[in-house]
C-alpha cells in the first residue's frame, strides 16, 4: 500500500512539474515568413486573394488530397486575410505587403498566429509548430513569387 500511495504522490508531483513549467511557455506563438518581391504587389495580392490559384503555389493544396477550404475574409490594399479549414481545425493566415519608398522591392509577409491550451504538451506542441508550419510557409511564398515571375513573363 505504502508503494502504491508513493507511486501516485510521485505522478501527482511530476503531473503540477510539468504543468507549472507549461504555464510558463507562452499560450501563442506567430509563425511568420516574409519574402521580397519585385514588381507588382497588387498583383501578387491578387493572386492570394484568387483562392483557385492556390493550388499552384501552397504547399497544402497542391496535393490533390488534402480536403481543405479557403475563405478569403478581408482584402485591402495592403493585406489579405484567409481563413483555411481543413475537417474541424480552422487557421487564419494573414499577408501583408510592406512597400519601402524609393525602391521597386516590396516585403509579402505571412504569418499565422497559433493558439494552444494550458496543458504543458499542448504548449510544447506549439512551439514545434514554427519549425514544421514554417518551413511549408517559406516553400509557398518562394513558389508564390516564382509563379508571378512566370505571369509577368507570359505576354
Amino acid at each position: 500500500m505504502k508503494l502504491v500511495k508513493l507511486a501516485f504522490i510521485s505522478l501527482l508531483f511530476f503531473f503540477l512539474l510539468l504543468t507549472g513549467i507549461g504555464l510558463l511557455l507562452p499560450a501563442q506563438v506567430r509563425v511568420s515568413r516574409a519574402i521580397d518581391v519585385a514588381g507588382s504587389g497588387n498583383r501578387v495580392l491578387h493572386m492570394i486573394s484568387d483562392t483557385g490559384s492556390w493550388k499552384h503555389w501552397h504547399p497544402l493544396f497542391a496535393h490533390k488530397t488534402t480536403p481543405a477550404v479557403v475563405y478569403i475574409t478581408n482584402r485591402t490594399d495592403t493585406s489579405v486575410l484567409a481563413t483555411v479549414q481543413t475537417g474541424t481545425n480552422q487557421a487564419e493566415n494573414v499577408f501583408i505587403l510592406h512597400s519601402y519608398a524609393h525602391t521597386q522591392t516590396q516585403t509579402l509577409q505571412w504569418y499565422q498566429d497559433v493558439r494552444s491550451g494550458w496543458l504543458p504538451w499542448q504548449r510544447l506542441r506549439s512551439l514545434l509548430y514554427e519549425g514544421t508550419y514554417g518551413v511549408l510557409m517559406e516553400q509557398g511564398l518562394k513558389r508564390l513569387d516564382s509563379v508571378q515571375k512566370a505571369a509577368v513573363m507570359q505576354p
